[in-house]
């Protein structure tokens, strides 16, 4: 596999951006037809989305192997991120949410998910001049986990181990933001919600880090506007305060359960859950 992403980066490296997008389409069509598996579990978690249609489902689960491929050549392409492909390419929405925030020295958690392209979203904050910290799940093979870090580090996203969470706090602790994608359980210790009508299970690593460092929520999603283009959208921020107190884990994961069925609903192409998501 690391040979494969070697191979991947060069490719999107020394061909224009949409030759590349050209390949992926390719490639994603491919992958649409030959992976069963990843069909079935990719249909079974938008049912509750968009429903039963078979045409439908069908039409999305290839948009979504299509747009995830898109996703890689962006992330392949780290290295040619720069403010002259932002101001061109990504439309930056409520940004003053965030800026107003460490303004008032609030500690700020971004809370996002595997929806459009949450790795070049970090990467847009980075260049932009955020602080931004990734906290991710180290990768088994340790130098895939160097190449997916090194093309982090190339636009300024620190990445944060999953097992090293006291450092999230310091980080936190100086005015850093970190970022943590919510929406898979990884570890298998998360909190059943409901998020549009069906039971699932969402981590609950994003609310504790906001309650025991009292910092606020900002939801944020890197949304795939065409081929082409993006929004990276800041919505309203959710605060970790109840009155003179706290909220509790399961109110400020409700909160966040909400925002992010509300762009799973919108935007159902574009969710790249590849592992089964609903637990009814």
């Amino acid at each position: 596999m690391y040979f494969l992403f070697l191979l991947g980066r060069f490719l999107a490296l020394i061909l224009p951006r949409r030759v590349g997008y050209l390949l992926a389409y390719l490639l994603g069509n491919l992958q649409f037809l030959c992976a069963k598996r990843d069909f079935v579990v990719i249909s079974n978690n938008l049912k509750p989305v968009i429903g039963d249609d078979k045409k439908k489902l069908a039409a999305h689960v290839r948009m979504i192997f299509i747009n995830f491929t898109y996703y890689l050549v962006d992330f392949f392409r780290f290295s040619r991120i720069n403010p002259k492909f932002i101001t061109r390419y990504v439309k930056i929405e409520h940004r003053e949410i965030v800026d107003r925030l460490r303004q008032e020295g609030k500690s700020i958690i971004i809370y996002s998910a595997h929806l459009g392209n949450y790795e070049l979203g970090a990467a847009v904050m980075g260049m932009s001049g955020y602080p931004v910290a990734g906290l991710a799940l180290p990768h088994k093979n340790p130098r895939v986990n160097r190449f997916f870090n090194h093309q982090r580090n190339l636009c300024k996203v620190k990445i944060i181990s999953t097992d090293e969470v006291k450092t999230c706090f310091r980080y936190l602790a100086e005015g850093g933001i970190i970022a943590i994608v919510g929406d898979r359980d990884f570890f298998g210790n998360g909190e059943k919600v409901t998020l549009l009508d069906h039971a699932c299970k969402l981590p609950k690593g994003p609310v504790r880090f906001a309650l025991r460092s009292r910092s606020y929520i900002v939801p944020t999603f890197m949304i795939r506007e065409n081929r082409d283009h993006y929004r990276l959208i800041f919505e309203k921020a959710i605060s970790p305060l109840k009155g003179d107190g706290l909220k509790t884990e399961s109110e400020l994961l409700d909160e966040c359960a909400g925002i992010l069925g509300s762009y799973i609903k919108k935007y159902p192409s574009q969710w790249y859950m590849f592992g089964e998501f609903w637990t009814d």
